[in-house]
């Protein structure tokens, strides 16, 4: 009994010498090179931004923090953001010819335009410490739409896309922030101009009251862009969000809650 008992304490010893031994050995290898993947091949995403390019021939798609352009035929993705860096949230000009998307690459998220193949990226704004969602194309192309999301309240910007000068169009009407940290910031949200250039549609969210049983609401805002006089729009559905017109004028699609879904 004495024997063994001390034969596994010296073996217990040994194994401790050895595993320091290895320790070390792992401490002193050099840092490994850091890799990259080339390609992936996907046949389906999720949480994914995706726009049609105005002649319906191509898709600008986010997908992990990278954007791609795809056929929409189907085919092979061809990169045009990629890096370090998280891109999302592509949106064609209503001509075509330009990208703006939302980039981190300055070290905070910003408004940022490109050409429709992906080349000669600037960045747009220059807004430090903030959350940068939704952006939009005004119908002539000259501005860019975006929430700006600060201290947990949520304002609607206009960029000019020659300049990059920045001005809040839509401030935060909702009240502050709720203490809740899931909640989301009140505000305006999900911009889209008429392609009559005579309205900007918006999301107007406010967060659960705290205490109450009730969640977040939002409703549909249709904003005259000369006057900046406002409307809410009375849906079939209450919990509304994220508006777009047709081209025509004649439809406003838009996401909806509806019983609890």
């Amino acid at each position: 009994m004495s024997t063994m008992r001390w034969t596994r304490v010296f073996a217990g010893l040994l194994l401790g010498a050895a595993g320091l031994e290895a320790q070390s050995a792992i401490a002193s290898r050099p840092e490994p090179i850091a890799t990259r993947i080339d390609s992936f091949t996907v046949r389906e995403g999720t949480w994914m931004s995706v726009d049609i390019a105005p002649n319906g021939q191509t898709l600008a798609i986010e997908v992990l923090g990278d954007v791609f352009a795809l056929p929409t035929s189907g085919g092979i993705a061809r990169p045009l953001f990629t890096g370090t860096a998280f891109q999302s949230q592509p949106r064609y000009a209503p001509d075509g010819a330009s990208l703006a998307f939302i980039s981190d690459e300055s070290g905070s998220d910003n408004v940022w335009v490109a050409r429709a193949d992906g080349s000669a990226p600037r960045r747009l704004s220059d807004v430090p410490r903030a959350l940068m969602l939704s952006p939009a194309w005004s119908a002539d192309g000259r501005a860019i739409f975006a929430t700006v999301v600060r201290n947990r309240v949520a304002e609607m910007w206009r960029f000019d896309v020659a300049t990059g000068a920045g001005t809040v169009m839509v401030p935060n009407m909702n009240g502050p922030a709720s203490p809740l940290v899931s909640s989301p910031a009140p505000g305006p949200y999900s911009a889209h101009a008429s392609a009559d250039g005579r309205w900007l549609y918006y999301t107007n969210v406010t967060p659960r009251p705290y205490g109450s049983r009730l969640g977040a609401s939002s409703g549909i805002v249709r904003r005259a862009i000369g006057s900046g006089q406002e409307e809410r729009l009375v849906l079939e559905e209450p919990m509304a969000m994220a508006p777009v017109v047709s081209r025509d004028g004649r439809w406003l699609v838009y996401a909806a809650q509806s019983r609890g879904r």
